[in-house]
């Protein structure tokens, strides 16, 4: 008996219904990504970090902290300075070395930001996904890479 001949094209619905509601249900049993910033409202600005002064000029550090201050408040973030918010976030710059073809050594920078809930738990973490080479990041770059790196955050729960 041959299982496949013998199956005609009627009897064969009801195993392809069944496959199809098995993919739906695994594809729709996704997490609410919103449901970890639930109650977060107020975040501590635990760090901007990465780099030494001699490989980040400080005005570069100085802009990420204050492009994660305006793109979270265009969330409805508040975001202070000392300890008692509802969670916490940390950025950093982080760096890779790449040769170019003539010999010369380049140095490619990224961010990395990561947020907290009040028991430490990260809740979301996110970097750049293209590098770019350090003597090409200004104000303007570095704010829109905040604000490309957090534009999935959900807007903050209002109490």
């Amino acid at each position: 008996m041959d299982l496949y001949n013998d199956m005609s094209p009627r009897a064969s619905l009801p195993l392809l219904n069944g496959l199809l509601c098995l993919v739906l249900l695994g594809c729709g049993s996704r997490p609410d990504p919103s449901a970890s910033f639930a109650g977060i409202r107020v975040l501590t600005l635990a760090s901007v970090s990465g780099l030494s002064a001699a490989e980040l000029p400080s005005i570069l550090s100085d802009e990420l902290g204050s492009s994660l201050r305006r793109s979270l408040a265009v969330r409805g973030y508040e975001v202070r300075e000392a300890s008692g918010g509802d969670g916490e976030v940390r950025a950093s710059w982080f760096q890779q070395s790449k040769l170019q073809p003539d010999g010369r050594g380049e140095v490619l920078l990224g961010i990395s930001v990561s947020l907290f809930d009040r028991s430490g738990a990260r809740i979301l973490s996110v970097r750049s996904k293209r590098l770019v080479p350090a003597n090409q990041w200004n104000g303007d770059r570095v704010a829109a890479e905040v604000s490309s790196l957090l534009r999935d955050l959900p807007e903050a729960d209002r109490r």
